[in-house]
């Protein structure tokens, strides 16, 4: 996520000095003017021809401003990419418009820019505010850049217990400190793309050869249900458009620049193109993203890659993930696998919902740890509980972790009593996992319905 805020900290902080003063600026902030103001110096520096109502247009993906001329080197360019990102909000027509209405409500001593009664189709004059008069060239400066990232450190839980929220009560875990690892190393955002994308052109040779080598692999993995790729393309046509744009004649080849719409009916190999393509990409060391219609396709397509040897995976939800599982369960239900036990398929893999957490969790937990509830990011140090009346820390007792190593029974501790020191109690064996007799592995972990 792109910094939004900081670019014009020091505007709004000069313009709060007057604001609460100044009658009819109810609902407006000063950081909605500088927003209106900054999409206003965009217009004035790509088209200072056009009126304040068109300024929106810029502020969307569509590359109306390049069609029509008007960006004329890279500084333009960054500049439109700049306030893409500083002003998402304002890209729709209703959206700019109701902003310029509260604009209009601002006092002229207070603007950087006077604007036209609305309906007159002509530009906005800049004028010389009395307030934080060298704006415009914070403006610029906010223009010429893209915004950095939000930077929000995210500190790594320390050995020892730790709070979150289960539902609606509190919860706990222990980490030991055989588990606590230096956190990873992130990725260098101001580095950029590791390459520069460009033109790629594909023949029907290429496609062939991925399709050939799809279809061995699949022999020699035995997949159940094999993909015939050669004789999906076979079936495949490649018809691209004339120089002239008007009509349509077949080709061995095909360019991917840009956006490329493929139009066929029904079974005419649009997916078969899709799935060739991007094998044949990662063949090259190129990735790929592949957007599909719902969560089964993903799994099917990642299932596929997987069995080639291709590395993919799919970009899934949190929220959903449970819902997906138990979608699965079904499908395999209807193919007529009726006990759990033998649910067996690969995307069960890119749906665990399993939280490593659950197993070291206190002696609170009674059921294991929904999906939804696991403390991903939202751990906290435990607080510290104080007697009121011996007016010190009391001593906690965390038991060990338990180990299959270790078959010796725990022995629980009584608290310290007056002569400070603790008595054991008889020892007690726990069963973990479900199991009858210490000693003995944790079972299978598989989400259920």
């Amino acid at each position: 996520m792109r910094d939004r805020n900081s670019w014009n900290h020091d505007v709004v902080r000069d313009l709060k000095r007057v604001w609460s003063g100044e009658p009819g600026l109810e609902g407006l902030q000063p950081a909605h003017l500088c927003q209106v103001e900054l999409a206003l110096r965009l217009l004035e520096r790509i088209a200072p021809e056009e009126p304040a109502e068109s300024a929106y247009v810029l502020l969307g993906g569509y590359p109306y401003a390049e069609a029509k001329g008007l960006v004329t080197g890279e500084n333009d360019r960054t500049a439109l990419a700049a306030a893409r990102h500083l002003l998402w909000t304002l890209r729709r027509s209703h959206a700019w418009r109701h902003a310029l209405s509260r604009y209009r409500r601002v006092p002229d001593r207070l603007r950087a820019y006077h604007l036209p009664e609305p309906g007159v189709q002509t530009p906005p004059r800049p004028i010389v505010p009395t307030v934080a008069a060298s704006r415009v060239a914070i403006y610029d400066d906010a223009l010429a850049r893209i915004p950095d990232f939000v930077r929000r450190p995210l500190p790594l839980a320390p050995a020892g217990r730790s709070e979150f929220q289960e539902g609606n009560r509190a919860a706990s875990v222990r980490f030991p400190a055989q588990l606590i690892e230096d956190g990873p190393e992130g990725h260098d955002l101001a580095a950029g793309p590791p390459v520069r994308s460009g033109p790629i052109e594909m023949t029907r040779q290429q496609l062939l050869s991925t399709a050939r080598w799809m279809d061995a692999v699949e022999r020699d993995e035995d997949v159940e249900r094999p993909g015939h790729w050669e004789e999906r393309l076979a079936e495949l046509r490649i018809a691209p458009r004339d120089a002239d744009g008007r009509g349509f004649a077949e080709s061995d080849r095909i360019v991917l620049d840009g956006t490329l719409h493929l139009a066929g009916m029904v079974g005419a190999g649009k997916s078969t193109f899709m799935v060739l393509a991007a094998a044949t990409a990662a063949r090259h060391g190129m990735r790929t993203t592949l957007v599909v219609g719902d969560a089964a396709e993903q799994l099917r397509l990642c299932e596929l890659f997987d069995t080639l040897g291709l590395p993919a995976v799919p970009v899934l939800g949190v929220s959903t993930r449970e819902t997906h599982v138990q979608r699965l369960h079904r499908r395999l239900a209807s193919r007529g696998h009726d006990n759990l036990l033998d649910h067996h398929a690969p995307a069960f893999d890119n749906l665990s919902t399993v939280c490593v957490a659950d197993a070291l969790r206190g002696t609170e937990a009674i059921e294991p740890l929904a999906y939804a509830d696991a403390p991903c990011t939202r751990l906290h140090p435990e607080k510290e509980k104080q007697d009121p009346e011996a007016g010190e820390k009391p001593e906690t007792t965390l038991p060990e972790p338990w180990s299959p190593l270790r078959t010796q029974p725990v022995r629980r501790r009584r608290p310290a009593g007056p002569t400070g020191r603790a008595t054991p109690l008889p020892p007690r064996t726990a069963a973990p996992c479900g199991h009858d007799a210490p000693g003995t592995g944790p079972p299978a972990i598989r989400s259920m319905p």
